[in-house]
């Protein structure tokens, strides 16, 4: 045997020179004398010496051709740092099973036939007889392809992971939970039983998170673990409504005065005392936050009012911030900067909100607390909206949570 045996490369057939890979399924070849051969005839009892040079020999060539394998001299593309527990992994073979478990190779199974080849064939030339397989199977010349491990011989940082927590199952007869769900005139859950305790369907959803029960127009259904809350509208569901004043500025042609005193009952349009530049324009901002450039003049007229007679009903000044503000906007609010919506001489707590079911709510019914310009009216264009209707998932453990069940 050369002294170059262990460095030459493979055979071309499992080596591509050209793009420096395997092919798909490419077998390590175990070097011949991994495979312990049966002798023709059985040879004659050689000396004390002679035993002993050859077991030290087999023994020399069973460990040149492990650390052959192992060493990086051998030009094959073994991955680094891949080497545990006996599993090679070559970058071929991750690179050609995309999408698929990465391809491993059990080699603790040839070494073991080779320890155990050594130690049969010392037994041999101590007996001075013939090698015969201890198995009824031969070793396999290569390792069989995408062999997992028999032995738990999984790398030290991944047995040391802790195994990821199941999903957390809802006890069965969660679906009691919620119950008793009755809704009033107006299209809105009045009451709902939730683990025995009757509420509000405003305190439902201010409990279990508006950014999961939009509004307080809401149905609810059971799929596998969750509750599917359906509902229509967005918000509260008093005062003005966004989208209402978009559309009926829109396809009914109404200017601001009219959407407010429709929204507002019995309300009256006033005008109020100059204010600066700098309200102006931290006004402006509030309303491009809450409707934008993309609403109909009046229904910004409308909005820029409805914020400004909030703030004097609430004793505050709005702060201006980097916001920029388009000219639509700003000159929209600018046209109405002085007007205020009035009751009884005195700015109103002027509520508003996106959308919703198709009726605005009274106020008494979501806050308990009577205004007599925040009652219900008709809103027949919201279901235009954008998202007016959703569907919301909610799993029984969110629910549980929420509620304490």
């Amino acid at each position: 045997m050369d002294s170059d045996h262990y460095n030459k490369k493979p055979p071309l057939a499992h080596w591509n020179y050209m793009n420096n890979t395997f092919p798909k399924k490419t077998k390590y070849i175990v070097p011949a004398s991994l495979e312990p051969q049966k002798e023709r005839e059985k040879p004659a009892k050689p000396p004390q010496i002679a035993r002993a040079a050859i077991s030290f020999i087999v023994a020399a060539i069973i460990i040149a051709s492990a650390a052959w394998l192992m060493s990086g001299n051998n030009n094959l593309p073994i991955k680094t740092g891949s080497v545990t527990a006996g599993t090679i992994m070559l970058e071929s073979d991750l690179e050609s099973i995309a999408h698929e478990e990465e391809t491993s190779i059990d080699m603790s199974g040839i070494f073991d036939e080779a320890s155990a080849a050594t130690e049969a064939l010392e037994q041999v030339v101590q007996a001075g007889g013939t090698l015969e397989s201890s198995s009824s199977e031969k070793p396999s010349s290569s390792a069989p392809e995408s062999k997992k491990p028999e032995t738990s011989s999984k790398p030290a940082e991944e047995s040391s992971k802790p195994a990821p927590a199941p999903p957390p199952t809802p006890p069965s007869g969660f679906a009691s939970w919620l119950g008793n769900l009755k809704t009033g005139a107006d299209g809105y859950v009045s009451s709902i039983t939730v683990g025995g305790t009757a509420m509000s369907g405003q305190r439902f959803r201010q409990k279990l998170g508006t950014n999961r029960i939009r509004s307080a127009s809401f149905t609810y259904r059971i799929e596998g673990d969750n509750f599917i809350f359906t509902t229509k509208g967005y918000g509260h569901g008093v005062g003005l409504s966004q989208w209402g004043a978009y559309f009926y500025a829109n396809n009914d042609g109404w200017g601001y005065e009219k959407i407010l005193k429709h929204y507002y009952k019995g309300c009256s349009i006033v005008s109020s005392e100059n204010v600066d530049d700098n309200y102006v324009y931290a006004l402006a901002q509030i309303v491009d936050v809450e409707v934008g450039a993309s609403f109909p003049i009046e229904a910004i007229k409308a909005q820029a009012i409805a914020a400004h007679s909030f703030l004097l009903y609430n004793g505050q000044t709005p702060t201006r911030t980097n916001r920029v503000v388009g000219d639509k906007v700003l000159n929209a609010v600018k046209d109405v900067k002085n007007k205020i919506a009035t009751y009884n001489g005195s700015a109103i707590n002027a509520q508003y909100f996106a959308s919703c079911n198709g009726k605005t709510r009274n106020s008494k019914d979501v806050w308990g607390g009577h205004l007599p310009y925040l009652v219900s009216v008709e809103s027949k264009y919201d279901h235009l909206s954008t998202g007016w209707q959703r569907d919301c998932v909610v799993a029984a453990s969110v629910v549980k949570q929420q509620f304490g069940l």
